[in-house]
């Protein structure tokens, strides 16, 4: 018994220093295979809270279901089919159908009888946000959390030798049962679905566990207990497990590489591991002379490599990141201080989020987004907020250096799951401890149930535990840091892209939570003083949340980006770039620049981090001055008069010299397209971006050009956002749209599976339209597995996922006015009598149509429009667009026509609807839009703002402009109305007419109470239901 103890306990610690001169290079070697399965899973969403059941069963038929790629997620435009470029309905209190109900998802894997020795595991890098998981209709387990990773060992549910059937149900419910942050905050949008990689990993029996699991541990944990500039040590704790029946003598090997993949140093230690145990291997190098230091500016990287073997046989193998830095929190200063100096922290808060993608989005688009924020922006910090990132973001902040602070999702005061608190807690930790990019880890935001700083301590004692606005103590004791100590939002300000200044849109608020031009964005930023910040600024780009932000064109965004959803920079970006960037810059911003402006004198704003700006009018020198840290490097050309011709900005900086250069744009001409890629694999998970700008004949970019776009396409490939982009330029707080201001604006083209050529056209009226081709390629697996196969699905006699009819954007609607397939050309020297011509044929192919209605007199206009800026010429998808519109828009006046409103409000509400559907192209779902209007109560009075009476006889005609007063006048029992009942009544007004608007306003004095102001438009009809209905409604609170 003595004997086997001893045995047992047996440890060898072998050291094999380099002889000095001697180098050897590190060759890689894979023991374990890894397999990405993102590709063909078919999908379902069923709304009804209750889980359905049968779905898991392995011999379910799901031939109807469609075919899915991963990420993936249920909640955007391309399923939903509801016009938002984030979610129209972020929250289940606008609508719970997308978020109550489950997504399903099916994969089938064929996996061979020769794996039956090994170890089988399937690991999720993301599911949002609470899973069952199923292989072969044995339940695997559950899991809670959507930003964490995880994994399930489907070893014993195998069908060995034949089909095996992996099925997900998942649950997105804000308001879940089990109390998973970030629940009903809506800080940021939450999309259900698989919103990461799925991979699939085959192993020994012995083998190093999943890194990142709550369960148990796994992986390695590396960590320098010594390391300066002359010395570094290197500790590595590897866990290493045995499956098997019997007893495994086992020698891990690990191998300390530097990144020219040469062997500083090898490990060797063996152990005895008993079956079904698992042991920690804990290694430590000997001193290491003058290690290459991690920073910012200079990322060194090496790798860990760790051999496991068997007997001498080589059975696992992992690779884990390392880097020689160390760091501390000067409380004093509230400085960092990395590698010994002073770091000046200047970062972004990123989302994970893309247009109509939402959080199922494919890695180049986020690497896109790094490396604007690394390279143009020269950003050295960054906070994932508000939740651990997908891994690869990790990798990608070591290898590039930025210092990161991932942070766990507990946001806004909700009471969560201590249990889930802690389990995503210690997942967070366990999978990315390795990364030395990491430095700060945060227990949560604005919250007070921030997850307990010593689950993570009791991790990690090398970090620096943070947290942001915990209004109580619930962070725990080892997180000393907070904003308190550091900026971590600073600089947030909602402005929107493409409203230049304020003769664009005249919004210049002082509250930053209200929407504001470009240029007091820009202005505000200098006053604040970018030298003196320091931290982190919010954030990268726009993206959805449950927020409705003040002047805002739409609901349901968070407009405070340094981009626009599309990634077009708005004009701090440039300030910041000018503070920053090591690369020379010069920007002009360039908006009086336009024909509007000409012969005016203006002054010019220009953001360069070079030592002189010399600014030129067609050649000619305006002058020179200097940016500095003093000015921010942002200097003002004053009264530079605007030509025809150029304005160019020319700086230097230790030599080197650039320039930015505008044009004065003449007449938008044509549409040009640029796409991300000119080929892509027959693969749904291949996704392709377009681009489409607008330039004059010239070729110069014409700022402000914001025409209704239509994307069409044909070959294998479909859109994921609309086909049609209306501009919201002139939108305020609307509930549906695009967020399309003016270009350059983007849309996604996913492939469908087939090869071939994809060919691409976007047009407007008037414009020469743009053309651009996609080849698709055969798709190939670049990670198979020797055993594993993935079964290709047919794509033929598949249903889509059905949509929620009330929300959906289009709906078809009953025919009043049939399409035409053919084209209309007239001369345009009869210009006057176009109207005519075409009221001829349209009546001549519809002989029974309505010619007087509000309608039909809008597309008459619009089509008269289009045919000038065309040369007489209207063609069929211009037509046919209209008629579509047309019949949408007849279907819910009609219905208005049936409901007792005064006349005067009907006739008025039709107009409305016709102008906006017909003539500006808006798209209505007139069946949801129907079941709106009939909440609005039918009695009541109407009133006119306009000087002299009109022809209603019942409608009271005022000079006055004060909504509340007018009401009186009409209903004196309200001047007892409290002030709460007042904020409902006329808030039913303001909802129910198109022409009256309410902005939300607090003093600079007062800034922590708002009141409202109301805005009549002039000589429009505006209706107010009886006091008994104003008070007792069932209209929903949003706007008609």
């Amino acid at each position: 018994m003595k004997i086997k103890l001893i045995v047992a306990a047996l440890l060898v610690l072998c050291f094999f220093p380099l002889l000095k001169g001697q180098t050897n290079t590190y060759s890689e070697k894979q023991a374990r295979a890894e397999k990405t399965i993102n590709t063909q899973w078919t999908f379902n969403y069923f709304p009804e809270p209750k889980m359905g059941t049968g779905y898991e069963n392995a011999n379910f038929d799901d031939s109807k279901w469609p075919v899915v790629s991963v990420p993936h997620t249920w909640m955007t435009y391309e399923t939903t089919k509801e016009l938002h470029p984030y979610v129209k309905n972020p929250s289940f209190k606008d609508s719970p159908y997308w978020w109550d109900g489950w997504g399903w998802y099916r994969k089938r894997l064929e996996i061979s009888n020769n794996l039956k020795d090994k170890k089988i595991r399937i690991e999720f890098d993301a599911v949002q946000k609470y899973c069952k998981v199923w292989l072969n209709g044995k339940y695997l387990g559950d899991h809670k959390g959507g930003f964490t990773s995880f994994y399930f060992d489907i070893t014993d549910a195998v069908n060995w030798g034949g089909d095996n059937v992996l099925v997900l149900a998942v649950n997105n419910s804000l308001n879940d049962k089990y109390q998973i942050p970030p629940m009903n905050a809506g800080n940021w949008t939450v999309y259900g679905g698989i919103t990461r990689d799925v991979k699939l990993v085959v192993t020994d029996k012995v083998y190093i566990p999943y890194q990142g699991s709550y369960k148990h541990e796994g992986g390695t944990f590396v960590t320098t207990p010594v390391v300066n500039d002359k010395e570094g040590v290197v500790n590595i704790k590897t866990f290493v497990q045995n499956d098997n029946a019997t007893a495994a003598t086992t020698t891990l090997k690990s191998y300390i590489v530097d990144a020219q993949n040469t062997v500083i140093e090898t490990l060797a230690e063996t152990k005895r591991i008993d079956p079904g145990q698992m042991q920690v291997f804990e290694q430590k190098s000997k001193v290491i002379k003058n290690p290459n230091l991690w920073s910012p500016e200079s990322p060194y990287l090496y790798q860990v490599y760790s051999e496991v073997y068997k007997d001498n046989v080589l059975v696992d193998s992992y690779k884990s990141p390392l880097g020689f830095r160390w760091f501390f929190w000067d409380y004093d200063r509230d400085k960092l201080f990395l590698n010994g100096k002073e770091v000046w922290v200047h970062g972004q808060n990123r989302h994970e989020e893309y247009v109509w993608l939402g959080g199922a989005f494919p890695q180049w688009i986020a690497e896109r987004d790094m490396n604007d924020i690394k390279y143009n922006l020269n950003h050295n910090f960054m906070r994932t907020a508000h939740y651990p990132n997908a891994p690869y973001v990790y990798d990608y902040m070591d290898k590039n250096g930025i210092i990161i602070n991932e942070e766990l999702p507990n946001i806004k005061n909700q009471v969560f799951s201590d249990e889930v608190q802690e389990n995503n807690a210690r997942e967070m930790v366990r999978r990315d401890r390795n990364h030395p990019s990491i430095v700060f880890w945060s227990m949560g935001n604005e919250t007070t149930d921030a997850a307990d700083s010593k689950w993570v301590y009791e991790e990690d004692t090398t970090r620096i535990i943070t947290s942001r606005h915990i209004y109580n103590e619930s962070m725990g004791e080892y997180a000393p840091h907070s904003e308190k100590n550091m900026s971590i939002e600073g600089f947030l300000r909602c402005t929107i892209r493409g409203w230049y200044d304020k003769d664009d849109r005249n919004f210049e608020p002082d509250d930053g939570q209200h929407a504001g031009t470009e240029e007091h964005d820009h202005t505000m930023a200098l006053i604040k003083d970018v030298q003196k910040h320091y931290g982190s600024v919010w954030l990268y780009a726009d993206h959805g949340a449950d927020r409705e932000y003040v002047n805002s064109p739409l609901k349901h965004i968070n407009p405070k980006g340094w981009v626009d959803s599309w990634r077009t920079p708005k004009y701090k970006y440039y300030l910041w770039q000018a503070n920053f960037a090591i690369k020379p810059m010069v920007f002009i911003h360039p908006h009086f620049w336009r024909k509007q402006y000409l012969g005016q004198k203006k002054d010019f704003v220009i953001d360069s981090n070079c030592d002189e700006v010399e600014l030129f009018v067609n050649g000619k020198s305006q002058g020179k001055l200097f940016p500095n840290p003093s000015n921010q490097f942002c200097v003002t050309f004053k009264n530079i008069e605007v030509q025809e011709g150029s304005i160019e900005a020319v700086a230097t900086k230790n030599g080197e010299v650039v320039r930015n250069k505008v044009v004065l744009a003449g007449k938008p001409a044509k549409i040009v397209l640029t796409a991300t890629s000119k080929s892509m694999k027959a693969s749904l998970d291949n996704i392709v971006e377009i681009k489409a700008d607008i330039v004059d004949k010239n070729g110069v970019h014409c700022y402000g050009a914001n025409p209704t776009l239509k994307w069409v396409l044909s070959g294998p490939g479909q859109w994921i956002g609309p086909d049609v982009y209306i501009s919201d330029m002139d939108k305020l707080e609307g509930y549906e749209g695009t967020m399309y201001i003016d270009v350059p604006v983007t849309n996604l083209i996913r492939s469908t599976g087939e090869v071939g050529k994809i060919d691409i056209t976007v047009t407007a009226g008037g414009l020469e339209a743009g053309k651009i081709s996609v080849d698709v390629t055969k798709y190939s697996e670049s990670n198979s597995i020797d055993g594993i196969s993935e079964p290709i699905l047919s794509l033929h006699g598949r249903n889509s996922v059905a949509t929620n009819i009330n929300q959906i954007t289009t709906v078809k609607a009953p025919q009043e006015m049939k399409e035409y397939s053919g084209e209309l050309h007239y001369s345009l020297l009869e210009s006057d009598s176009l109207k005519t011509k075409l009221q001829n044929f349209i009546t001549s192919e519809n002989p029974n149509i309505p010619t007087q209605t509000p309608e039909f007199q809008y597309m008459l206009e619009l089509f008269k429009q289009i045919m000038l800026a065309k040369n007489g010429e209207l063609i069929a998808d211009d037509y046919n667009f209209a008629v579509e519109q047309y019949n949408i828009s007849r279907a819910i006046t009609k219905h208005i026509n049936s409901l007792q409103f005064p006349q005067a409000y009907k006739e008025q509400l039709a107009d409305y609807y016709a102008y906006q559907i017909v003539y500006k192209g808006y798209d209505k779902n007139f069946m949801s839009e129907n079941k709106m209007i009939d909440k609005i109560p039918q009695k009541g009075k109407v009133f006119n703002v306009k000087d002299v009476a009109g022809k209603y006889k019942d409608v009271y005609y005022t000079k006055n402009t004060d909504l509340k007063s007018i009401v009186e006048y009409l209903y004196p029992e309200t001047k007892s109305y409290t002030k709460d009942q007042w904020k409902s009544a006329l808030g039913i007004v303001v909802n129910i007419n198109p022409y009256v608007t309410k902005k939300s306003m607090r003093t600079r004095e007062d800034r922590k109470n708002r009141f409202e102001v109301y805005t009549i438009e002039s000589d429009k009809y505006i209706f107010v239901p009886t006091p008994n209905t104003l008070l007792k409604n069932k209209f929903p609170n949003k706007k008609l």
